[in-house]
Parts: C-alpha cells; sequence; structure tokens
C-alpha cells in the first residue's frame, strides 16, 4: 500500500506546465475489499480544458492521450517511486471521454453546463452558523472536482482549527 505524507496538492513540486495539479485517492485505504488482496485502486484526476482536446485532429488524439497520460503517471512516481514497477492495469479518459460517453458538455466532470452565475452568486460558507456543522464539496467554493477537494481540505482546517480553540 502506498503511504502518502504530501499534501493533497502537489502543484508546486514540478514545473511541468501540462501538469497544473494532480489529485489522487486509493479507494482501499476507505475500503480493504475495493479491489482483489494485494492489490490497490488508484484514481488520478488533472484539471483539463476541453477546446484542446476537440481541436485535435482525430489521428492524434491516441496518441496525445497516452502521452498526457504517461506524464500524470511519472509526476505521481515522482512522489511514489515504489508504485512504479506494480501497474498492472491503466484506464485513461479525457473531456472527450466524459463527453462522449456521459453526454457531458464540453466534457465536465459533473456533466453540467458552467454557467457564470455558478461561479459568483449563493455560494456556501464552509463554516455553517450551526455550531459543528462545515459544508464542503462542489458547490461551496468555485465549483468543478478540484475545488471539491479543497472546500474539503477547507472544511478540515476550520474544524482542527475550532476544535483546537474548544480544547478538544
Amino acid at each position: 500500500m502506498i503511504e502518502s505524507k504530501t499534501p493533497f496538492d502537489v502543484t508546486t513540486r514540478r514545473t511541468d506546465r501540462d501538469i497544473k495539479g494532480l489529485y489522487y485517492s486509493c479507494y482501499n485505504i476507505d475500503d480493504p475489499e475495493y479491489s482483489d488482496p494485494g492489490t490497490c485502486v488508484i484514481s488520478m484526476l488533472n484539471q483539463q480544458v476541453s477546446e484542446h482536446w476537440m481541436q485535435m485532429a482525430p489521428a492524434q488524439y491516441h496518441e496525445e492521450k497516452m502521452k498526457f497520460g504517461t506524464k500524470m503517471l511519472n509526476f505521481f512516481f515522482d512522489l511514489h517511486p515504489e508504485a512504479r514497477n506494480h501497474i498492472e492495469e491503466i484506464e485513461m479518459a479525457t473531456p472527450l471521454t466524459f463527453q462522449n460517453y456521459l453526454g457531458s458538455p464540453g466534457g465536465s466532470i459533473y456533466a453540467t453546463e458552467p454557467n457564470i452565475k455558478d461561479y459568483i452568486a449563493n455560494k456556501l460558507e464552509v463554516r455553517s452558523p450551526i455550531k459543528g456543522l462545515y459544508f464542503c464539496g462542489c458547490s461551496v467554493l468555485m465549483g468543478g472536482s478540484d475545488m471539491t477537494y479543497k472546500s474539503g481540505k477547507a472544511a478540515s482546517d476550520l474544524m482542527l482549527k475550532d476544535f483546537a480553540k474548544e480544547g478538544k
């Protein structure tokens, strides 16, 4: 099992401009039976803008997808070199994959079309007026999957700060 002592956002660890951040999760940490004994499943996510993929000639798509996927793996291996020789299977997806299989506008991971009103209005505060209730998810900050992770981090940081004030 890979144990990470690195923060969830490792953007500052590399200067590769194609990799603006890599978020990864090992599902077996929460559920040891998620995959067969002795194996684990790791999901990696990176921010992408769909226009790059949509403007690409179909003949280039597979090669470019594999090239970018290799960059993501190398980014991960820089942090966890022990994982390099243990990869058995890889599945890669781009915004086009989400658009084609899910019908999501522009390959949006949430299958919703972005709207400027979603970014500026009706946002929840991470700390609610009810003591001990905190919010996180795609609707708390700016929206999008990367903000889901960041809002979770913001909520956990506030919880720890509040618990410290209360002496817990």
